[in-house]
């Protein structure tokens, strides 16, 4: 299973959904993982790959005190935390399904239709640019999925978790990762409170 759902480029303000949630938060992190702990039980022996940002953003400081990001907003907090908690909360999920091979992957600059969202002056800049600079959305579709399937295949000991490039190349966990194990079990409760059953 691949989970490139939609995220979107945008400069506005923390602006609820009806579910409560910030909607760049719930689009980058919560749907993404609900949708595959939802999956993950019958899924044994599979494979899911979510693609957004991985290791790439900083640690956001405010997870145990504003975790929903009412009281902190700013674009780069809401990048920082949708990337620290999907690194976070994918490779927990790795380990309660140990038997399934996750893995977390940074697209890097794409020529796609990214950022309609932003002021036009600023996507105005992405378009020149994306042509000089970007990949084709094919090309890093297939860098991204040959990493992800060259990958080992989780097992029911050992959970397998792996952050991915923009090459589609192994990130080094010691990098990649900013999170320690026990931010991310704080994580993953705070997640899970908000997360419907």
């Amino acid at each position: 299973v691949v989970f490139s759902l939609p995220t979107m480029a945008t400069t506005q303000g923390y602006t609820l959904t009806t579910n409560g949630l910030d909607q760049k938060l719930q689009l980058h992190y919560f749907s993404r993982l609900y949708l595959a702990k939802l999956l993950a039980p019958s899924m044994s022996g599979g494979r899911v790959l979510t693609v957004l940002s991985a290791g790439v953003h900083s640690k956001y400081t405010h997870y145990q005190d504003d975790f929903e990001l009412k009281k902190h907003y700013s674009v780069r907090n809401a990048a920082d935390a949708a990337g620290y908690y999907t690194d976070a909360g994918f490779e927990q999920l790795a380990m309660n399904y140990p038997s399934l091979t996750i893995a977390h992957a940074a697209p890097g600059f794409v020529n796609t239709n990214w950022g309609t969202e932003l002021p036009f002056y600023m996507r105005g800049v992405v378009r020149l640019l994306q042509p000089l600079f970007a990949k084709s959305a094919e090309e890093c579709g297939e860098l991204l999925v040959n990493g992800w399937l060259s990958l080992p295949s989780g097992d029911d000991d050992n959970a397998k978790y792996f952050l991915l490039d923009e090459h589609g190349k192994v990130i080094d966990n010691d990098s990649g990762i900013k999170h320690t194990p026990e931010e991310r079990e704080r994580l993953w409760k705070k997640t899970m409170e908000l997360l419907p059953d």
